[in-house]
């Protein structure tokens, strides 16, 4: 389960923080986040980007996979 809170933490009940970002210097807008998840990630002036509120994911491996996928290596799940 998911807590949600603000900024771009995913707070997992555990207490384990994560943060998803996606490095617009890396990203060459594929568009592949946002077919792996569109729930979370969008694209914006032609490049991936996080949702706004959507930053707590509800599916951490979901999120992790979409990181792995990302063909430019851009996106990132850190904490």
């Amino acid at each position: 389960m998911v807590r949600r809170g603000g900024g771009r933490a995913l707070t997992l009940l555990g207490g384990t923080c994560r943060k998803i970002s996606v490095d617009p210097e890396r990203c060459y807008g594929s568009g592949d986040c946002v077919y792996r998840l569109p729930s979370v990630f969008t694209v914006v002036d032609g490049f991936g980007a996080v949702l706004p509120g959507r930053e707590e994911a509800e599916d951490e491996a979901r999120v992790r996979e979409a990181a792995e996928g990302c063909p430019s290596r851009a996106i990132s799940v850190s904490g």
